[in-house]
Order: structure tokens, then sequence, then C-alpha cells
């Protein structure tokens, strides 16, 4: 009997996005049931790779106006890959997305994340997807996002792992074909708002 994919979710960033974000992952939770999901929370916040602490953040005061956290579980080498990603296309990601668009207003250059997360237990290697977008679009997000998994894959399967987490970034619509490297869902998070906040507070010399 094959195990069933496991999957948690996750949220962060402020309560007026929270509160839309809960309604907008319930076709996504849905889908998943029905697809024979199993939700698990044991798989991942016993696992120090994708452990991240659950306390409020102020991402959304940076530059990113929230984040979800969607986590599944497999085996790399034991689960036919095309079955796996016809599988993860069944979930309506760019709807949820186009959802929480319409709800969220925006200002400056903030950016709306999705972070999906596909943990391979044989390999002990995460791999993240961040779609970074502001731009409406359900079918064009569900074809990038997978696109960047299947790159995710060829380089994991031409070089094997390099690092506990290699993530690939969906930045409007452009995907990222080389993985950036983490030791820890936890140290991309820390990593990302150090370069967010350095980005803000350098401010260049005028003539």
């Amino acid at each position: 009997m094959i195990d069933k994919y496991k999957y948690m979710f996750g949220l962060e960033g402020q309560q007026h996005f929270l509160r839309a974000a809960i309604d907008a992952l319930e076709p996504i939770e849905r889908a998943l049931k029905d697809d024979d999901w199993e939700e698990s929370s044991v798989s991942f916040k016993n696992n120090p790779t994708l452990y991240k602490r659950q306390e409020p953040t102020a991402v959304s005061g940076i530059e990113i106006v929230g984040g979800l956290a969607f986590f599944t579980a497999t085996c790399f080498g034991k689960k036919v890959f095309d079955e796996f990603y016809d599988r993860l296309l069944k979930r309506p990601v760019g709807a949820c997305i186009d959802t929480l668009l319409e709800k969220i207003s925006f200002q400056g250059n903030k950016l709306l994340e999705f972070r999906d997360v596909v943990y391979f237990e044989d390999l002990d290697v995460a791999v993240v997807v961040r779609i970074l977008t502001r731009t409406q679009g359900a079918k064009v997000i569900d074809e990038q996002l997978l696109e960047a998994h299947r790159l995710a894959h060829a380089y994991l399967s031409e070089n094997g792992k390099k690092a506990p987490i290699h993530c690939h970034r969906v930045v409007e619509g452009k995907v990222d074909p080389e993985p950036q490297l983490f030791i820890s869902i936890e140290s991309m998070r820390n990593e990302e708002k150090a370069k967010m906040r350095a980005s803000r507070s350098y401010r260049p010399n005028r003539i």
C-alpha cells in the first residue's frame, strides 16, 4: 500500500491578511482531501530542516504583504515524477492567489508570497518554490509553479543535494532556473528578512 501524501498549511502576516488567507485556502484543502492527501503536522514540526517558529511575524511590514507556507512530503526515488506533479497541479493554487489579490490592497512595491515546500524524505532535502507576485492570472501562476518544481527536480536529478533547502523563486512571472541554497526554512526566512531590511536602510550618498 502506498503511503498518502502528507501536507500542512502555515500562514504568516498581519491580521487582515490572515483572515483573507484562511478563506482563500479552503478550496485547496478540499482538493487535497478529495485527492486522498493526509493532513499531518508531525512530519514537519519534528524536522529541523522544516521547522519554523510559529509566533506572529512582521513580514508584511517589510516588503511582502503576506506569506503562505504549504508543505508536502514524499520520496524522490520511490514516486513517479509525472504522477506526483500531476497531483500538485490539481491544487487550485493560482485561484487561491487570485482571491487574495482581490481582497488585499497593495502599497508601494509590496508583493504577495505563496511558498510551496516539498520535502523528499529519502534525500532529506526540501524544494521550496516561492511565488512572489501582485499580478492575477491563475492559469499562468499554476503553470509557473509546476515549471519551478520541474526545474528543481531536474537540478536534483543532475546535481544531487547541495543543501537541506533548494529554493526556486518565481518573481512576477520570472522563474529562477538555479536554486538558492539554505540550511533550513527558518534560516531562509531570517536571511530574506535581513536582506529586505538592508535594502531599505541603504541610501546612496548624494552629490
